[in-house]
């Protein structure tokens, strides 16, 4: 989520989240950073937070405002 809210709307490459995230360049399918932002997304829903974050098909992920 740090990563996410630095630059709000800034694209996040799956590699560059999984380096900042785990402290290493084996991204394997992908899965684990999926699996982290569907836990985030979850989280931002019971809270009722309005950021979501979006998925930029086939590139990563980036936060966008309400």
């Amino acid at each position: 989520m740090v990563c996410l809210t630095g630059t709000p709307g800034e694209v996040w490459t799956y590699a560059r989240l999984h380096r900042a995230v785990w402290g290493n360049d084996h991204l394997g399918r992908g899965s684990d950073v999926h699996s982290v932002v569907r836990r985030l997304r979850r989280k931002l829903g019971r809270l009722g937070a309005a950021p979501t974050i979006q998925a930029v098909r086939g590139v990563g992920f980036r936060l966008a405002p309400s």
